[in-house]
């Protein structure tokens, strides 16, 4: 019941049937009221639930937290981490100080990143009584099993190490007092029954990225290692490596056809790293097998009979026996690729379920990205609604090109949604095409149908469809511009908008990966020049940008990568960057950014026009006005020429990588300047990351290890990218 309704039904009865017999004033001025009043109603609900830190908002933690002496830590952002666990747990990890399992906990609550705390101090190398040795710590480094030799320097190394002097805090591991708690920034991302990409010419060969790219596994962390131990691998959003993934995988194996009591958790959870089907038939893990697959040769031990054999020794008949286990496919954990073993049907095809790590949620991705998406999507009660799967449904397409063919055919004025759901590919090349006629509204969409309801209850999470571009749009509209809206999706290709009358493109969360991952503006003659569009993007990852049109551009949180190239120009047009990545040169006849990084040079006409606010760009580019800019705001004012080298040098920012397709893409080095990591004006990163606040979490990461760590011990953090 509204407002409206129960403030009406307050009223005398002879006032409300008076009020009938007039038309309604009364309920039309209850109805300005009734905007205002649930505002009230919902600020007095919500001052009840601050009180309380289970339910209170995210502003009001840090003051809870003063209650009990939590101070000093920075607030959290929504959707983002919390200070909330940290307030919560914060009486109980006092009462744990020090142990190993707390430092885990008080990381996690202060940064929520997933963490590991080792003692260095046993992982030292000592002389040990030959008569007396001790099995928890060798003095000898272990090579078989593999995996043992493969953990050095990472969490969850087993080998003894020479003694080091450096500080925790320095960096040092291997010292008397030092306690390293691994963290891991990047996020992981579970995608299920996603179409393989076959490799070009090799049969019965796959990759797990759709666009065929070598794109590193990681394992999807079960839970955590709770309050008496610490976190396993298991437990750890950590790159899968072939030797860990070979030994999980063959302790399984001998569990399941040697029926050997042996532990195996990576493979038997819930959240197994990786899923493979070939032609809808699932592939037991049992009979999967890792291996280098860099140059997709097949081991030979697989190739004839595909088995692999295992000598048992048989009790009753005393002598030895072949047992063989039959292999089906061969898994390169590290590239991200599949082979078949054996025999290679001629119309294989695979399906695969596998997580992989990002800087954040950025671009397409199964990430959830809100409610307030679908409204973003399709503004207004769509009239025409279209699904497209492999599953038959009711209004259900089986290919995008059926679904865009019947949008085309659409009168005028329509609003239409057509929700891409699942994460199979879709579309061939140069054979997407949209039509937006008079006032046409289109918003294709990555979304998975709710447990209740149809295509009218949409969920925004959960699928990452891929698309086989370029997409091709053209504005028909004679009157009223038209909108399209590409939201979640991954796309092989550009989109390109040809000569029309479009109003409003908008690209959100979506990637253009590809050669031809470009945006692109074309205009044409008379009204077909593209005069009206706005392009607005949104925590996309998007090629080169080229808008011949007199159009105007906005992004925000987004990569644009022209690969040291020409990023984006426009001649006629203008654009507005907000907390963007930039790789490659500018030229565009107007700017306004802001938290950005340039990494090439900047080249404006209109120079008297707009401005650059907390950004870098390089030295000798052209730009607007600059407000707390770097690197000119260090060489203000520095007249040596050498010291002006040196800090042109050190400011320049570095990154981790800058190929798509790495988990680290786009991600500023930890070696980068300090001016770059923490110049942007909320004090956090310049670039595309600058909403994950990593400098503030690090010094809440900081803060809580000093306030949790034992006297005479040292804690240091340690980052894995």
């Amino acid at each position: 019941m509204t407002i409206r309704q129960r403030l009406y039904g307050l009223m005398p009865a002879i006032y409300r049937r008076r009020d009938e017999e007039a038309g309604g004033p009364l309920q039309a001025l209850l109805g300005v009221m009734e905007e205002e009043l649930d505002r009230l109603g919902r600020d007095i609900d919500q001052l009840r639930e601050n009180a309380f830190i289970e339910t209170c908002e995210e502003w009001a933690a840090p003051y809870i937290g003063e209650l009990i002496g939590v101070r000093g830590f920075h607030p959290g952002v929504p959707g983002v981490y919390s200070l909330r666990a940290l307030v919560a747990n914060a009486l109980a990890l006092r009462r744990r100080k020090g142990g190993l399992a707390a430092l885990e906990q008080t990381a996690r609550d202060a940064t929520g990143w997933t963490s590991r705390a080792v003692e260095f101090r046993r992982l030292l190398a000592f002389c040990q009584n030959a008569r007396l040795p001790s099995p928890e710590r060798p003095a000898w480094t272990a090579v078989r099993p593999a995996a043992a030799a493969a953990s050095a320097d990472s969490p969850f190394d087993v080998n003894p190490h020479a003694f080091e002097a450096r500080e925790a805090e320095a960096g040092g591991r291997y010292g008397l007092a030092a306690v390293g708690v691994f963290v891991w920034p990047l996020q992981v991302y579970r995608v299920h029954g996603a179409e393989a990409r076959p490799a070009p010419g090799k049969a019965g060969c796959w990759t797990f990225h759709p666009l065929g790219l070598d794109a590193p596994l990681y394992n999807p962390p079960q839970t955590e290692g709770g309050i008496s131990q610490t976190a396993a691998f298991a437990n750890t959003p950590a790159a899968l490596k072939r030797d860990v993934a070979a030994e999980a995988l063959e302790r399984l194996r001998r569990r399941t056809v040697l029926n050997e009591a042996v532990d195996s958790t990576l493979f038997t959870g819930e959240r197994a790293p990786f899923e493979i089907a070939v032609n809808g038939a699932p592939t037991p893990p049992e009979q999967l097998v890792i291996a280098d697959l860099s140059d997709w040769s097949r081991p030979t031990w697989v190739r004839p009979a595909a088995q692999k054999a295992y000598q048992v020794w048989n009790v009753a008949a005393q002598r030895l026996e072949t047992v063989t286990a039959p292999i089906a496919a061969v898994v390169d954990p590290e590239l991200g690729r599949i082979a078949l073993a054996g025999a290679v049907p001629a119309d294989a095809a695979a399906t695969v379920g596998y997580a992989y790590a990002a800087g954040g949620d950025l671009g397409g991705g199964p990430y959830n990205r809100g409610e307030a998406a679908l409204a973003a999507t399709a503004p207004g009660e769509p009239a025409w609604r279209a699904g497209v799967s492999r599953d038959a449904g009711d209004n259900r397409f089986a290919t995008l090109q059926e679904a865009l063919a019947a949008w085309n055919g659409q009168p005028e004025g329509v609003r239409g949604v057509i929700a891409m759901l699942d994460n199979r590919l879709y579309g061939e090349p140069d054979a997407l095409d949209v039509t937006i006629k008079d006032g046409q509204s289109l918003a294709i969409v990555a979304a998975r149908l709710s447990d209740a309801g149809g295509l009218d209850r949409l969920t925004p999470e959960g699928v990452r469809p891929a698309l086989r571009g370029p997409i091709t749009v053209t504005g028909s509209a004679a009157a009223q511009p038209g909108a399209l809206t590409l939201d979640g999706l991954l796309i092989e290709g550009g989109v390109r908008v040809a000569p029309g009358n479009m109003g409003l493109l908008r690209i959100a969360h979506c990637t253009l990966a590809g050669p031809r991952g470009e945006l692109r503006v074309e205009a044409g003659d008379g009204d077909s020049d593209n005069r009206n569009l706005c392009a607005a993007l949104e925590r996309a990852i998007i090629g080169p940008i080229r808008l011949d049109a007199q159009a105007e551009l906005t992004a925000r949180e987004c990569v644009i990568d022209g690969d040291e190239g020409l990023a984006l120009s426009t001649s006629l047009g203008s654009a507005f960057l907000s907390r963007c990545t930039v790789f490659g040169e500018v030229a565009v006849r107007r700017l306004d950014a802001e938290d950005s990084v340039f990494a090439g040079d900047v080249r404006v006409t209109l120079r008297q026009q707009g401005e650059i606010r907390y950004s870098y760009l390089p030295e000798g580019s052209t730009p607007p006005r600059l407000f707390r800019c770097q690197p000119a705001m260090a060489l203000d004012g520095v007249e040596n020429p050498a010291l002006r080298a040196e800090l042109v040098l050190r400011l320049r920012p570095s990154f981790e990588s800058t190929a798509y397709g790495r988990p680290d893409y786009a991600w500023l080095s930890r070696g980068c300047a300090v001016e770059i990591r923490e110049g942007a004006a909320n004090r956090a990163e310049m670039g595309v990351f600058n909403y994950l606040k990593q400098p503030q979490r690090e010094d809440n990461l900081r803060r809580g290890l000093a306030e949790q760590i034992r006297l005479g011990k040292q804690a240091g953090a340690l980052f894995i990218v």
